[in-house]
């Protein structure tokens, strides 16, 4: 007697490829839903991981560029020929200390300590004519007479002390 080949069982199963093997990353026909759902997301998500990458690098790329990518400002205008270098006179009280000086484009800010300790002023010059195109008296607060913040007392008295 004669018996029928018998199939091997690794044969068998190579056959008839179980769900989720055709392909590791590729969502394909056998996948469970979750599964090929999950595939989709994993794609969708690393496409997005990588642009956004790149938009990150070629921003830093752009800003580090020779291109000025500050915000724009108004246009200062440059002094002519015949105000460049020029010396100015800026008239202050007697006995006024110069404390601070500030520029900001074509403007001067000079902060002047006055005369007896009192607040002092600031002066705002227009650097191009030399003329005093503003003046800011500083005055005390009378709130405050220590001069501080509110809720801050004077050294040795009050919030604090020993």
């Amino acid at each position: 007697m004669h018996s029928p080949p018998i199939a091997d069982a690794d044969t068998a199963k190579s056959e008839a490829p179980p769900a989720g093997a055709g392909s590791l990353l590729l969502p394909v026909r056998g996948d469970p839903p979750a599964l090929r759902f999950m595939k989709i997301v994993v794609i969708v998500l690393g496409i997005a991981l990588v642009l956004g990458f790149f938009t990150v690098i070629g921003r830093m790329i752009y800003l580090t560029s020779g291109r000025d990518a500050s915000i724009p400002t108004a246009p200062v205008s440059s002094p002519t020929p015949s105000t460049a270098g020029r010396d100015m006179a800026v008239a202050v009280a007697p006995g006024s200390e110069v404390r601070h000086l500030a520029i900001d484009g074509n403007q001067l800010a000079i902060h002047l300590a006055g005369t007896a300790g009192g607040p002092g002023s600031i002066l705002l010059v227009d650097m191009a004519t030399g003329r005093v195109t503003g003046r800011i008296a500083l005055v005390p607060d009378e709130r405050q007479p220590s001069g501080g913040l509110p809720g801050e007392t004077a050294p040795g008295g009050g919030k604090g002390g020993r």
